[in-house]
């Protein structure tokens, strides 16, 4: 789980903060017609997502923490799952599925490792239970 840990928190860090910077710095890259609404959308977005990249910086020192990991996979697991909502929002309008596909996977992983570090698992009656109960 470690390795799926480490693996997870990276794609995050590279994704969010990668995104969140090229849209702070070049908006007009993703969106070479947008107006200056929409520019302003993205920048203040590309904010929001560096900030979410950060987290993990600032959560690395007490990674060992089974409270402060808890909390950072909760955080995680419930900011990926919100951008899972708005991605199907603006899949259902037309929009690219990519967005949906890579915030799903995110939120899925954090959520399992948030389940697995609660104890939780879900039994074969499909109820989510205590691990060995």
């Amino acid at each position: 789980m470690r390795v799926l840990l480490h693996a997870l928190l990276c794609l995050h860090v590279v994704l969010e903060g990668g995104l969140g910077l090229t849209l702070i710095l070049a908006p007009q890259r993703v969106a070479p017609e947008a107006d200056m609404n929409t520019l302003t959308a993205l920048i203040t977005y590309g904010g929001a997502a560096v900030t979410m990249a950060l987290v993990v910086v600032w959560f690395w020192p007490w990674r060992q923490s089974m409270v402060a990991l808890s909390v950072v996979l909760g955080i995680l697991a419930s900011f990926h799952s919100m951008l899972v909502v708005a991605a199907v929002a603006i899949h259902l309008r037309g929009g690219n599925s990519t967005v949906l596909m890579i915030h799903g996977l995110l939120a899925v992983g954090f959520w399992l490792l948030w389940f697995k570090r609660q104890g939780l698992v879900i039994n074969s009656s499909g109820h989510l239970v205590r691990d060995g109960a």
